[in-house]
């Protein structure tokens, strides 16, 4: 199911949309707590991967590249590669947030194995957003706050299109 984008909209508490993100109240598609990646800017074109967050805050981290780097399980490793077979190495450019919790991180890099040598992200979750709201992230080649994340952006040469590794974890 591909999400539409919406207007941007004022979170309850201030911190109003930023120039690169937004938070979109009942904006979610009710279908569980995900990071969901697009191939266009503003969360537009084709999803390009949706990764299900489970309930027990579980770390993890992909490397577009090689699944077998995903992991230790075997059913992870066969999960990886089946999110793999679409191809979302250097396609992903914006990014929609649905029921993920205050306290995660979450990075992208532009280099596989996440070295931090070339552009990357790091996204923090300030603020818990519900599966049934929606926090979109227009670009990740921009730093700001508001009242939902804390956006970092660490640049070289560019991230939209070109994130080939995922990582995310909780800290308390």
């Amino acid at each position: 199911m591909n999400l539409q984008p919406c207007d941007p909209c004022s979170p309850p508490g201030g911190g109003g949309p930023t120039a690169y993100g937004h938070f979109i109240p009942n904006g979610g598609d009710h279908t569980g707590n995900a990071i969901i990646m697009y191939e266009g800017n503003n969360c537009t074109q084709d999803e390009v991967l949706r990764h299900e967050l489970n309930a027990d805050n579980m770390a993890f981290n992909i490397n577009y590249k090689d699944a077998n780097s995903y992991g230790s399980s075997i059913f992870t490793k066969i999960a990886v590669k089946f999110i793999l077979m679409e191809g979302p190495n250097d396609e992903a450019r914006s990014m929609a947030l649905q029921g993920v919790t205050a306290g995660r991180t979450i990075q992208l890099y532009d280099s596989p194995d996440g070295s931090k040598s070339d552009d990357w992200v790091e996204i923090l979750i300030k603020q818990d957003i519900h599966s049934f709201d929606l926090y979109e992230l227009d670009t990740f080649e921009q730093s700001y706050e508001d009242a939902y994340v804390k956006v970092t952006y660490h640049a070289h040469n560019g991230l939209d299109g070109k994130v080939s590794n995922i990582n995310t974890f909780v800290t308390n």
